[in-house]
Formats: C-alpha cells, structure tokens, sequence
C-alpha cells in the first residue's frame, strides 16, 4: 500500500491530503460512472485519515480542490464542476465526523470562490490546472493555515 510506504513508515508529525480531480472525473473509458464514486472517495478519505491518525500524527490537513471549468466532450455542460463541489461537500462533512482538532479542512474551493467568482481568472486554459495567480492564491491561503497549525504542534513539545 502506497500510503503505508510513502506516510505511515515515516511516522509523520503533520499530514497534508489532496484528492486528485480524477477522482471526481468522469473519464469516457468509465461507460458515465465517476472515476471514483461519491461513496467510495469518502469511505477512501475516512480510512485514510484513520490509518494517520493510528500511527501518531499529531495533525493532518485534508483540502478541498477548486472550481473546474472544462465539461469533456462526452458530458453534459458542468457535470463536472458538479461533481467536483460534490465531493469537496462529502470531505466538508467528513472533516466535521472526526469531531478532532487532528483533523483541520483546507477549504480552498471556498477560498478561492471568496476572491473572486470567475474561475477563469485562476484557471489555466485547460479549465482544470491552476494559473500561476490561482497557485498564489492557494499557496497563500494553505500556507496561512499550515503555519498555524506547525506553531500548534511546536507549542505542544
């Protein structure tokens, strides 16, 4: 298991989780199924957090992804996007189950949608990848957050 290999055997102190757009991507080779679907990303997250925090970590940040503009050509207009705000909805609720302050969200769906309500202006052409405006404005914001919570974990050694 590759979360084994390359997270647990280090016994990390902070954990940082991305979902990868894939997962909310409706790949044509997929017959109209999600990558990955709703239920099983979310049983995946769950167990995935579960295993950090088993293994000792102090704090693991999950973050959601951005708003996307592209629709590949066998979807409908924003079936995507759709799905992508789906997914982040199902992580929300899920950071809220852990009930635990080990457990902190990275909003940046919500972030972004603060600065400005055109994805355009931090999207890439390709309307998935961020701009180098939109890795700004993420980095700026997961950066405020990951600073908070190292001077938490440093406060408590």
């Amino acid at each position: 298991m590759r979360l084994e290999h390359d997270v647990l055997a280090h016994s990390p102190t902070i954990v940082w989780i991305q979902f990868g757009l894939n997962d909310a991507n409706y790949w044509q080779s997929e017959r109209g199924l999600p990558r990955t679907s709703l239920e099983a990303y979310i049983a995946n997250m769950r167990e995935i957090c579960e295993r950090i925090q088993a293994c000792g970590t102090k704090q693991i940040l999950v973050s959601t992804n951005h708003r996307v503009t592209k629709t590949p050509i066998h979807l409908d207009e924003g079936v995507y996007s759709r799905n992508c705000e789906l997914y982040n909805s199902g992580l929300r609720t899920l950071v809220k189950k852990f009930a635990s302050p080990s457990v902190c969200l990275i909003d940046v769906w919500n972030e972004l949608e603060k600065v400005t309500s055109s994805p355009d202006q931090y999207l890439m052409e390709d309307g998935v990848h961020l701009n180098e405006f939109g890795h700004s404005l993420y980095w700026k914001y997961a950066l405020k957050t990951l600073l908070t919570v190292i001077g938490e974990v440093v406060t408590e050694r």
